[in-house]
Parts: C-alpha cells; structure tokens; sequence
C-alpha cells in the first residue's frame, strides 16, 4: 500500500510550538521491526491509503497541535475597511518655540509616553535666511540694558528725572519679555502630558515658529473611521463592536477588549457608495494614528455552529481543507465548506462535525507530511 510519511526532521524548517491540546499516546520506540507481530497487531496496525503518518513525538516537536471540534457562539461580520485618526475628542499639540532646525529627542516615538515639562526636541534657530532669528529681539535686550546702566548713575546725580529712569526701565523689561528662554536656548517642552499620536516632522527639517510638530493623545484614545459599502446600510443601526487586525502583528482584537465603543450617530444620512462610521478605543503600539486596517463589523445576532480558526485551514484550488487526527499518529485531508469568516475565526458548514479532532497549529507540517511518500529508514511498513 501506499503509504504518505514524513521524510525526516530535517525537511522541516518550522519553529516549536507547545505540546498538542489532544493526548498524544508516546511511540518512541516506534522504529521496531514487524517480522514478529501476530495477524491481529499487523491488522490493527495497518493504514489507509490516504493516512499521514506523523510520530507523536514528531508532532510534539514541529507544534503539531489539535483541538475537539465543539459548536460554539458565532457572529456574522460586515468586513470593510478603515482608517485610524487623531482622537478628536482631547487634542493636544506640541509647537516649534523658534524658527530653525529641529532634532527630535530620541525616546520620542509615535506611541510612547511623554511627560509635561519634558524636552522632546531641540531647535537649532535659523531663519530663512539663514541668521539667527533671536538676534534682533537680544539686541534690543543689550540696548535697553545699557540705556538702563546709563540713566541710574544720571538718576543718582540728580541729572536725570525719575521719569526718565522709570521710562529706560520699562523699556528694558519690555524688551526681555518678548525674548522667550525657551527660544533662546531652542528647547521644545511638552506642554502635556500623553502618549505621541503623530510626529509632523524629521529631523534636520526647518520648522518655523509655532509650527505645530507632535500631536498628543492625552487620554490614550484613537479614532477608527469604517467605511461601510452603502448596501449594508440596513445592517449598521445595530452594530456597537468590531474586529480590528492590526497592522503591525496581524492578529485580529475585538474593539470592547481595547475600550471601545461607537462614537456617531446611528441614524446616518449619506451618499456615494460608502458610509463613514466611527469608533473610539485606547490606542496602542499595535494601533496607532496613520494607518489603515482591515475591520469586521460584528452583527449582534449570534448562532453555534463549528467553528475553527483561520490557522486550521488550507485553500487549495479555491477550496478549504483541514487535517483531521484519525488516530495516535495518523491524519487525514478532509474538504470543508466554509460559511462566515470572522476575525481569526471561521464557520464550518460541513465536512467536520462535533466531536471531531482537527489540527489547529503545525498545518504545514502536516501538509508536508502529505507530500511525501518516502518511508523513513528503519521504518518499514510492508505489511
């Protein structure tokens, strides 16, 4: 017969996973010799012509790893597209104190923590031009304070008037508050405190004065704009939850675990072949202001059925399989029709049903597994 084995280990350019959910029994010593067996042990150990034949311990090592197939609560989704933004509901800024170059502090990272009074950045001031935009507010400085110097002693002698002295005094006040020390010494100082949603600049770049350069989420939220195809219109009054993927791990997280929650009006008019709607959850390293995300709008009506995860499937030829576990150390390729895709879940309309052991992580170990038809060496199954 033929028989579909693993080659060796070796073929197998896979990480290790935890041991399998499903009992494994242990065949260490499965590389006996047959030629003493009874008719009964040879029967029982026999295989079908379409088994993969894996080694418990095999299995352990690759991350082979299974699971009971159960009904469980399922939810239909709406899948659409979005956007993350700027909270809008605590906008805080961060702004260039003088005109120049700027070189932001290192530590200072979209989705980092940042303190009031903290520095996080520096500004080497240059104007346009090229000179020192504080120069002319430090000369008028310097030329107050000699006037100042020249009056007191004038005062003392009786030579200058009070007045005169009260007027070089304003002057020389004046001219030094319109001189900021934070602009003098280029120091850009959070004004808040917060987690950094947006960096408006790189540095090296020339900002000009008042320009703004970091935006700060002072309640650690981000907005998620949806945008919905209008034919589902009827669907949306009743959605409060959604799945997100992120886009820097690609796992899948429900909105309410983050916080979450809608933010508009359900009632909502509009045109074209896209409704806008949004949520409002706590922003993360994974989720962050700027990027676009894959989103599944999670309907409230909820049913069981089989469900399994994303990782359980392999699509070949524009159909699902999955790998069913048989027996200690043996599988098999079953073709299934899928129903709903739900975040990392799927619905199983057949193919599999409750009670049923299916592969969960290690797929392609086991799809490997299938493609050869060697027998390992010391392994032989001729029965």
């Amino acid at each position: 017969m033929n028989k579909i084995h693993i080659i060796s280990l070796a073929a197998m350019i896979l990480v290790a996973h935890t041991a399998c959910k499903h009992p494994e029994n242990n065949e260490l010593d499965h590389g006996h010799s047959h030629q003493n067996k009874t008719a009964s042990e040879e029967e029982t150990h026999a295989h079908a012509d379409n088994e993969i034949i894996i080694e418990p311990e095999q299995a352990l090592r690759f991350g082979i790893q299974t699971e009971i197939a159960e009904p469980k609560p399922f939810s239909s989704t709406i899948r659409a597209t979005g956007q993350l933004l700027p909270s809008t509901t605590d906008p805080g800024v961060i702004s260039a104190v003088t005109s120049g170059i700027i070189s932001i502090s290192s530590p200072v990272r979209i989705g980092s923590k940042i303190s009031k009074g903290q520095v996080v950045a520096n500004i080497a001031a240059r104007s346009s031009s090229g000179d020192n935009p504080n120069s002319a507010a430090l000369a008028a400085v310097s030329a107050a304070k000699r006037e100042l110097d020249r009056i007191r002693p004038l005062l003392d002698d009786g030579i200058a008037t009070m007045s005169e002295y009260n007027a070089a005094l304003s002057a020389y006040e004046t001219a030094r508050a319109a001189v900021s020390q934070s602009s003098i010494s280029g120091k850009v100082v959070s004004t808040v405190s917060g987690t950094v949603l947006e960096i408006l600049c790189v540095n090296g770049q020339y900002v000009q004065t008042g320009e703004v350069l970091i935006r700060v989420s002072q309640n650690n939220l981000v907005t998620l704009q949806v945008n919905v195809p209008s034919s589902r219109a009827n669907s949306l009054q009743s959605i409060t939850d959604a799945l997100v993927q992120s886009p820097v791990t690609g796992v899948w997280t429900q909105l309410s675990t983050m916080g979450g929650k809608r933010i508009d009006h359900s009632d909502i008019p509009f045109s074209g072949n896209y409704i806008p709607i949004f949520f409002e959850f706590h922003a993360s390293k994974d989720y962050m202001p700027g990027s676009n995300v894959e989103v599944d709008l999670v309907e409230p009506v909820r049913k069981y059925c089989i469900v399994v995860p994303r990782s359980a499937l392999i699509e070949q030829g524009g159909e699902y399989y999955i790998f069913e576990k048989t027996g200690d150390h043996s599988y098999i390729r079953t073709r299934v029709e899928c129903g709903a895709f739900s975040g990392d879940s799927v619905e199983i309309l057949s193919g599999i049903k409750a009670g049923d052991c299916i592969v969960i992580e290690g797929v392609q170990t086991v799809k490997m597994a299938e493609a050869s038809t060697a027998v390992p060496e010391g392994h032989s199954h001729n029965h």
